[in-house]
């Protein structure tokens, strides 16, 4: 009786194992092909605000995290070239609940090397880190 039962047990196992990817649950979800390991899965609920977590500061705390947001912002929309050469960032916390931040933008000392155009500028907010301004002056 023990060995009928193991055998049962046994193949209940490998019918499982055997089960194919294309009708594995996971299958379903939609892997990003760059394979950063995300994977969009459309079944997720979020929670009510009452169990998430809220620091006294803010999402975004201090001028060097609302500074490391908006490049990760910048990059992808206006590249690496133009924004890493606005560095070093300003930021100002505005009635202590908006941060802007904004490129360096230095005129050139000899006039045939100036360029013309502004700096990027994006307001963040404090409490959640929505971004609620962005833009790049001309």
């Amino acid at each position: 009786m023990k060995q009928f039962a193991f055998t049962i047990i046994a193949a209940i196992c490998l019918m499982g194992c055997s089960q194919t990817s294309e009708t594995s649950p996971i299958s379903q979800n939609k892997i990003v092909p760059d394979s950063t390991f995300v994977i969009e899965d459309t079944t997720i609920t979020l929670y009510p605000d009452s169990f998430t977590y809220q620091p006294k500061q803010g999402m975004v705390p201090d001028k060097e995290t609302a500074a490391r947001i908006a490049e990760s912002v910048w990059l992808p929309v206006y590249g690496e070239e133009v924004i890493y050469s606005e560095r070093p960032y300003h930021a100002h916390l505005v009635n202590d609940s908006i941060w802007v931040v904004w490129g360096n933008f230095e005129l050139a000392e000899d006039p045939e090397d100036m360029r013309f155009g502004g700096s990027a500028f994006i307001a963040i907010s404090r409490k959640d880190g929505r971004i609620l301004q962005m833009l790049h002056e001309l």
